[in-house]
């Protein structure tokens, strides 16, 4: 009997391989979500740490306050919306990779149950032989 091969490793391969793309993705994903927690406490701690001044000031002076009192605000909430987008991403990437996964593993599963099954028939061909060959010596009188 011939050698056991699966008829759909290729594809399998080409899934592996959107697997670790998949993968990668969620890793960036990831990382893209660390660096935006990173940016966004950043940015929150500048709002915090501006103080506004009880001290007499011209109207520019008040006025240049708050706006950099503003932008700050600004910042920082724009960094929440960054990372509330980024955490979105890292979902969509989680979900892309255990779909690949899954079907990974439906391949595997398929190769096993196939390997399992070729395996089953060369022991039977191998009985097959084993009792002609015990027959044939019957027959002709060799014991």
């Amino acid at each position: 009997m011939k050698r056991y091969a699966f008829r759909l490793q290729t594809v399998l391969r080409v899934r592996k391989i959107q697997e670790d793309q998949a993968k990668t993705a969620l890793l960036l994903a990831n990382r893209a979500l660390a660096e935006a927690d990173a940016e966004r406490l950043r940015r929150w701690e500048k709002y915090e740490s501006i103080t506004v001044s009880n001290e007499l000031c011209t109207a520019t002076e008040f006025e240049a306050g708050r706006f950099r009192w503003d932008m700050a605000a600004q910042s920082a909430i724009l960094s929440d919306h960054m990372r509330e987008e980024r955490a979105l991403e890292v979902v969509d990437a989680r979900d892309a990779w255990r779909e690949a996964s899954q079907k990974v593993q439906v391949l595997e599963r398929l190769d096993d149950r196939r390997r399992e099954e070729w395996q089953h028939d060369v022991n039977h061909e191998e009985l097959v032989e084993v009792d002609d060959i015990v027959t044939g010596r019957f027959k002709r009188g060799d014991r």
